[in-house]
């Protein structure tokens, strides 16, 4: 609890995608109990929670994230 996402998932040795690391790109975006949330700067929640990554994101460039609808 009171961790960010991003330290359980490394912890867990879940590849994370990142780029900026302070929540501005969307790279790290996943869902925690299905609500979208940036790995990099979201906590963990109290209790039970579910994360799941966000298919479709590709990173193009720095700063540039292309969301594929296929």
């Amino acid at each position: 609890v009171d961790q960010k996402i991003s330290q359980v998932c490394a912890a867990a040795r879940v590849k994370v995608s990142y780029n900026c690391q302070n929540g501005e790109c969307g790279t790290c975006e996943m869902k925690v109990n299905g609500r979208k949330v940036r790995a990099c700067v979201g906590k963990v929640p109290a209790g039970k929670c579910a994360i799941q990554q966000i298919k479709g994101l590709v990173v193009v460039r720095d700063g540039v994230i292309m969301i594929s609808t296929d």
